[in-house]
């Protein structure tokens, strides 16, 4: 345990200093790393918006951590897994076709470093002003679904003649995680609220 944390420590520490080139050298070796970096992004972003709710509101009531954490963590997961699915699909139609699922992967989880230390700084900034701990939230989570697709796919040299032009693929991917984000949200809210 102790020599994977140190592992993963280094692989952080790449993908903090130098993100995209760490994710054009990143290939599937790297799927264990990226899969921790996904499951602490998917635990960070339901925390933090707890903590962020319990700060603003001095306290939450009972059964909130459960309706605000570990409720939502399926859901979140599920998000992750499909905006990988996408990146994947855009990456294949319009840069290369023989890549991998999960050396797509691989790399997204490498992309994710920054903004899961940007959920960590957002618990910090708590404590000083919760006003700038929510834009930090806000910025790291649209940028997730902005930008960490968009740079996976330019990590690919382009080997593809013909194909999906890379403006149409991004747009696609960008279309599909809005059709997911309204789907999930409403089937989430109405679990988390009982209907």
């Amino acid at each position: 345990m102790k020599l994977y944390g140190q592992l993963y420590g280094e692989y952080f520490l790449k993908g903090i200093k130098h993100p995209f080139s760490a994710a054009v050298a990143t290939d599937s070796s790297q799927f264990l790393n990226a899969m921790v970096s996904m499951l602490l992004y998917v635990l960070l972003l339901p925390l933090t918006i707890y903590a962020t709710l319990h700060h603003e509101l001095q306290g939450l009531p009972a059964g909130a951590f459960a309706e605000l954490v570990v409720k939502p963590v399926i859901w979140i997961a599920l998000f992750m897994f499909l905006l990988n699915v996408f990146t994947y699909a855009a990456v294949k139609l319009s840069f290369n076709p023989a890549v991998k699922l999960k050396e797509v992967m691989a790399r997204f989880g490498t992309l994710l470093t920054l903004f899961l230390m940007l959920y960590v700084v957002s618990l910090l900034f708590l404590f000083l002003n919760g006003d700038i701990s929510k834009v930090i939230i806000l910025l790291s989570f649209i940028s997730t679904l902005m930008t960490v697709p968009l740079l996976v796919m330019t990590s690919y040299k382009r080997r593809m003649v013909g194909g999906l032009d890379p403006l149409y693929a991004i747009l696609l991917v960008y279309v599909a995680v809005m059709l997911v984000i309204v789907i999930l949200g409403n089937s989430m809210i109405g679990y988390i609220t009982g209907f």
